[in-house]
């Protein structure tokens, strides 16, 4: 990170990742399942000369043709797996997706081949950008996500559905974000880990969006 301030920083299990000033993500640690998001299985961080040439992770281009510009990250408490939230408020996710936590409607990991990564990474299934101004990301030690806009009474979930985490009516781990909406009045300030989500949901009278 030579000669850059960070703005943001997101701390896992075996690796990190920072928003620069420059809106762009840099990772580093471990990157055994490609979770770095730079096309390969390298570790980063090890010397001095790795930190000083880290390179930002492609994450695509925006409708101008210039590097989509990060907002916010977030990593799974699980470990592996993180998401960006883009200044347009959509998002993308990479890593470890053995239980659908990218969010993409598939199990497969992405981020250990250059393929996986910049335009062919794909965004959030089943989100529309409009829901989401103000939206942030709350994470579990379960792998699993929820995001909530700021402006409506949507939640979205996907990924590990051990003990209900996700939802307690669906039985079945999701891949793709399943819509939640909550009572009008409830701002739900907090989405918080595991049990916790669901305890949050059947509170407030959980609906599913069919």
């Amino acid at each position: 990170l030579l000669n850059e301030s960070v703005k943001k920083i997101a701390i896992g299990a075996s690796f990190n990742c920072a928003i620069t000033n420059a809106d762009r993500v840099k990772c580093w640690g471990s990157n055994s399942l490609g979770q770095l998001g730079y096309g390969d299985t390298t570790d980063r961080g090890i010397t001095e000369a790795d930190m000083n040439s880290l390179p930002y992770v492609n994450l695509g281009l925006d409708g101008s043709n210039q590097p989509l510009k990060s907002r916010e990250i977030y990593i799974g408490a699980g470990g592996d797996s993180l998401c960006s939230i883009f200044m347009d408020y959509r998002v993308k996710c990479w890593g470890k997706n053995d239980l659908g936590q990218l969010g993409n409607g598939t199990i497969t990991n992405r981020g250990s081949q250059a393929s996986h990564m910049g335009n062919n990474l794909p965004y959030l299934k089943n989100v529309n950008n409009i829901d989401l101004v103000g939206a942030y990301l709350r994470t579990s030690g379960d792998e699993d996500f929820c995001l909530r806009s700021n402006v409506d009474t949507k939640v979205y979930c996907w990924g590990n559905n051990q003990f209900s985490a996700v939802s307690p009516i669906f039985p079945n781990t999701p891949s793709v974000p399943r819509e939640y909406l909550v009572n009008p009045g409830d701002t739900a300030p907090f989405l918080v880990a595991g049990s916790q989500i669901a305890k949050t949901f059947t509170t407030n009278q959980e609906q599913s969006k069919t």
